[in-house]
């Protein structure tokens, strides 16, 4: 996933960037083709996205190049986005006590160590104020275009019909004039009733070209975390990482010095992140 992250964030890549996104699609195309075909092998299997598409392939005679690249699209677009963003999560929780022991407590109030359902998400808004603000910080997908329909001028500039419209979400999040405190971490933002973040607030774009996986990441993205932390704790040193959070704008956001975490079973620990004991 990195190297093909890394080789279309290139606008015009050299023939080294070229000779490793070709094999890195290769794996990825393979990899994706045997779950297809083991699928195919065992005749059934569980009411998920692949069988979604695998139905849609035999409705429509799809042809198994146009399932591969769907299963493909949606490996890449769908989990590696959601991937980055909970790093970016797990991240902001490693610095801010107050914000995680808030979650900590709501997770254990709500769910009392046991699995996390899609029911219960409607009570934990905690969680998903924890996930909203960090898609506000750090949208994986960073930058947008849209094709202008009309002639229009924005700012003092003229955008030509048909001319390509950048926008970075990464930016509009951080505007002072839309938001108090923009480089602050602050869930409770998005836990004020009645407050409008509509056009403000764009991490899957907006209007009739949204992300259409919003809905999934919404849902994927919480369920994750209350699942981690009720069965782990962790444990990662205050090191540039964690100080600096510098981002690393590829096709997607990502940290550029990582994530690395140590996950310890949380019958042993009280909560997760709690600092190691000393030896």
């Amino acid at each position: 996933m990195d190297v093909l992250n890394e080789s279309l964030s290139h606008a015009h890549p050299d023939e080294k960037v070229r000779q490793r996104f070709q094999p890195a699609l290769g794996l990825v195309r393979r990899t994706v083709w045997q779950i297809v075909a083991s699928r195919r092998l065992i005749g059934c299997g569980p009411d998920d996205a692949l069988a979604s598409l695998l139905s849609a392939q035999q409705e429509h005679g799809d042809s198994d190049r146009h399932l591969v690249d769907q299963s493909v699209t949606l490996l890449l677009a769908g989990h590696e986005t959601t991937a980055k963003a909970l790093s970016w999560c797990v991240l902001l929780l490693q610095r801010r006590h107050d914000v995680r022991a808030r979650l900590l407590a709501e997770l254990e109030g709500v769910l009392g160590g046991r699995r996390v359902t899609r029911a219960d998400l409607d009570q934990l808004p905690y969680l998903r104020a924890v996930v909203s603000e960090t898609l506000r910080l750090y949208p994986p997908t960073w930058l947008l275009t849209r094709t202008a329909v009309l002639n229009d001028k924005v700012a003092g500039f003229h955008i030509p019909a048909g001319g390509l419209v950048a926008i970075s979400p990464y930016l509009l999040h951080r505007r002072s004039d839309l938001w108090e405190h923009p480089e602050s971490f602050d869930p409770e933002r998005f836990l004020s009733a009645g407050t409008s973040h509509t056009y403000r607030y764009v991490p899957f774009g907006h209007g009739p070209r949204h992300c259409l996986g919003k809905y999934f990441a919404m849902l994927e993205m919480p369920v994750v975390l209350a699942t981690l932390f009720s069965d782990v704790a962790l444990d990662g040193p205050i090191d540039r990482a964690v100080d600096t959070l510098e981002p690393e704008a590829l096709v997607t956001l990502r940290p550029r010095h990582g994530a690395l975490m140590t996950p310890t079973p949380r019958s042993t620990r009280r909560t997760a992140f709690d600092p190691v004991p000393p030896s």
